[in-house]
């Protein structure tokens, strides 16, 4: 696969970005805090994304994709689950996710401490993966615990917790690779870093239908 391929295959998860940030601002002022929330991670993200491909393709610096993405990666981890800290009811629930993001950023810091924010530091990653994909799956035994009086399918955050789930489960092996594939077999990972943006991809696409939901949800209600 070319490198100008491999750009443009990346610009995809950009554009499902643009096309959540207009249907979350439609009627925002009525929007639950959650969705607000996904809002904003919305907005950051798709600056961050900007930002890489600015470092490559217009200040021709390749690490630089790598600092704005270990800047962004805890963002990310944290602030998704904060938005689940809302979500829960459970006291128990809130405070073993904000434990868990204090543990995230001490391990995040100590990488990038022990290395730089200009390598691609992926532990702390896979950790915030196995974050995700636990609380995604808490929230679905919560679901059958619970047992709303709603369609599954009519559930925006049923929606946000199945694209994490995806999007963290096929890329937590990648990121545990990551350094191995990179320093010891020195591979360039366009097509690991492509399959990367696949499931990136869907997860944003799950977003969209996360906000549109809510958004439908409140024009019936």
């Amino acid at each position: 696969m070319s490198r100008e391929t491999f750009l443009l295959i990346s610009q995809v998860p950009g554009y499902c970005l643009l096309v959540f940030m207009i249907i979350v601002s439609i009627g925002w002022k009525q929007r639950p805090t959650y969705i607000k929330m996904l809002g904003v991670y919305g907005g950051v993200s798709l600056i961050a994304l900007t930002l890489q491909f600015a470092m490559i393709l217009v200040f021709h610096v390749p690490r630089g994709n790598n600092f704005v993405y270990n800047c962004y990666s805890p963002f990310e981890v944290i602030f998704l689950m904060s938005i689940f800290c809302i979500v829960f009811d459970s006291r128990k629930t809130k405070r073993i996710i904000l434990i868990s993001n204090i543990i995230f950023f001490l391990i995040w810091l100590a990488e990038v401490g022990y290395h730089d924010f200009w390598s691609l530091n992926s532990y702390a990653r896979s950790v915030g993966n196995i974050l995700l994909i636990g609380v995604s799956i808490t929230y679905f035994y919560t679901l059958m615990r619970d047992l709303p009086s709603q369609r599954l399918f009519r559930l925006p955050m049923f929606w946000m917790a199945t694209g994490l789930l995806v999007y963290n489960a096929g890329t937590f092996i990648l990121f545990v690779l990551l350094e191995y594939l990179v320093k010891v077999l020195n591979n360039d990972l366009i097509y690991y870093w492509t399959f990367q943006t696949f499931l990136r991809m869907i997860f944003n696409s799950f977003l969209i239908v996360c906000v549109w939901q809510d958004l439908r949800n409140r024009r019936q209600s």
